[in-house]
């Protein structure tokens, strides 16, 4: 299956201090994810995240985060 996933999901995954795994909307993108379904983060909603982002050190933790969902 191929998911987009919204700018909500993608905050509540990689942008908070903490994740909380309890949360459904991440209990649900974990199991997309681990069922080998394909997630797809459009420029867009990119975007979106580096616009809220502060310093080069808040930068470098989002594309490390981002790093295992490149495209080949």
């Amino acid at each position: 299956m191929n998911l987009v996933v919204d700018t909500s999901v993608w905050s509540l995954v990689l942008r908070r201090p903490q994740v909380d795994e309890d949360d459904p909307h991440v209990r649900a993108f974990r199991w997309h994810l681990d069922s080998g379904d394909d997630i797809f983060l459009v420029g867009n909603i990119l975007q979106e995240h580096l616009d809220g982002l502060r310093s080069t050190k808040q930068f470098d933790r989002l594309l490390t985060l981002l790093d295992p969902y490149r495209r080949r």
